[in-house]
């Protein structure tokens, strides 16, 4: 953490801006306890962390000045967050939706761990803290190159993630970039698109499993003849389960299939979806469009 500050517990609202204005990494702890002993703290977390989310967010204040009169000030609050509670629902949609979210879980009574001693942990980590301070002040020219880069514009719009996730993974990106560290950047970008993945493009995905699915099951005459349960069954066997009963149905209708009667291989006639695999062609090609338009 560059600059970081001791964890702060049910700070006043003064003292979460003014650290906030400092640009230092603000450590906000035990937010389960905010809502009832400082409920006016808590949302201005939350509000803070809104505008400070981006390079260049502020907020306003009204100071006074002579006479009895007022003015407003603007106020930087465009710095690191990180934000402890014991539960997700310590923290607001707003925070979790701008965050790295990592859940721990308590450690079981029986499995024992040496105690924490601060002043030890001080010790040990000091020299990491100063390599990662020096490392910063050196490369920050670099960072802000990298940062700003179309390079790394493109590397950002190819993981094809939602918004408010390419903003935070940007700055990692950029620094393991200056880093020099190429090597993690794959490991990195799979991480990142598990995480974060744009829901559509999600959903675009898994349509083109359903896709693949239905395609193996095409016969030689370019066409499948199925029931629904049939269909459901395959794609069960693909590894692709459907929301709700009504999915399918709604799926291959918008598809422009239609259901015919059939005997198949039964002796009497059933409801069965007339499947062609041109068409399947023609939806993978347009899906495959929007999910990857940088090579269309």
């Amino acid at each position: 953490m560059f600059e970081g500050g001791a964890p702060v517990n049910s700070p006043t609202v003064p003292t979460i801006r003014d650290t906030a204005a400092e640009g230092r990494t603000l450590i906000l702890d035990t937010l389960e306890r905010w809502k009832g002993k400082s409920p006016e703290a808590y949302c201005a977390a939350m509000e803070l962390l809104d505008a400070g989310f981006r390079n260049g967010g502020t907020v306003m204040k009204m100071e006074p000045i002579a006479n009895g009169k007022w003015r407003k000030q603007v106020i930087p609050v465009f710095a690191p967050y990180i934000l402890a509670g014991i539960s997700r629902d310590s923290i607001s949609e707003t925070a979790l939706d701008r965050s790295f979210v990592i859940e721990m879980r308590r450690k079981r009574v029986a499995a024992k761990k040496r105690k924490y001693d601060y002043h030890q942990s001080e010790r040990e980590c000091q020299p990491l803290r100063q390599k990662l301070y020096l490392f910063a002040l050196e490369n920050a020219a670099a960072v802000a190159r990298i940062y700003a880069s179309a390079e790394l514009e493109a590397e950002m719009d190819a993981m094809q993630l939602h918004d408010r996730a390419a903003d935070i993974w940007r700055p990692l990106f950029a620094v393991l970039l200056a880093m020099g560290a190429e090597a993690c950047i794959h490991d990195q970008r799979q991480l990142a698109r598990e995480m974060a993945m744009d829901p559509e493009i999600v959903e675009d995905v898994r349509k083109l499993g359903i896709i693949a699915a239905l395609k193996q099951r095409v016969n030689g005459s370019g066409v499948l003849l199925a029931t629904s349960t049939d269909i459901t069954k395959f794609l069960t066997e693909g590894g692709i389960t459907l929301k709700k009963s009504t999915e399918l149905y709604l799926i291959l209708t918008k598809w422009g299939f239609v259901q015919q009667s059939a005997r198949l291989d039964r002796p009497f006639a059933l409801r069965a979806w007339r499947i062609e695999a041109s068409r399947l062609g023609e939806l993978e090609d347009e899906l495959k469009t929007g999910i990857y338009p940088m090579e269309s």
